[in-house]
């Protein structure tokens, strides 16, 4: 029976020691939670921030952004077309990150083949190349 008093059983942890730990626990989930929510405050400007493309452009995908395994990070694309009404993926499943994706910017891409391919993306997620 423990009424307040320290354990005298060196094996069993102490209600002070295990508050400390918890306490320790709480301020690293707590650190990690603030850490996150700024990664996302992040993401989300540079989700939000718009570029102006023009046919011939080339574009990466913006850092943190990509959600298609074409392009691959750091790999180049070129504008073809700019959509003037978005296409919007038509993928059945509201849990997917591509239900209803705006899709509205046609690229140009370079395959492990050499063949040129061309595929529809949504436009928030790329920014020009700075030469």
């Amino acid at each position: 029976m423990n009424d307040g008093m320290e354990s005298l059983d060196p094996a069993v942890p102490s209600e002070k020691t295990l508050e400390s730990v918890l306490e320790g626990i709480n301020q690293r989930k707590r650190a990690e939670l603030v850490e996150k929510a700024a990664q996302l405050n992040v993401l989300c400007q540079t989700l939000l921030e718009t570029s102006q493309f023009n046919v011939g452009d080339i574009v990466v995908w913006k850092e943190g952004l990509r959600n298609k395994a074409r392009p691959e990070d750091g790999e180049l694309a070129i504008v073809l077309d700019l959509l003037d009404e978005p296409v919007y993926d038509d993928s059945d499943d509201a849990g997917s990150p591509y239900f209803h994706e705006p899709l509205s910017l046609r690229l140009g891409i370079i395959d492990e083949d050499g063949d040129f391919l061309s595929y529809l993306y949504d436009a928030k997620r790329f920014q020009k190349l700075k030469l």
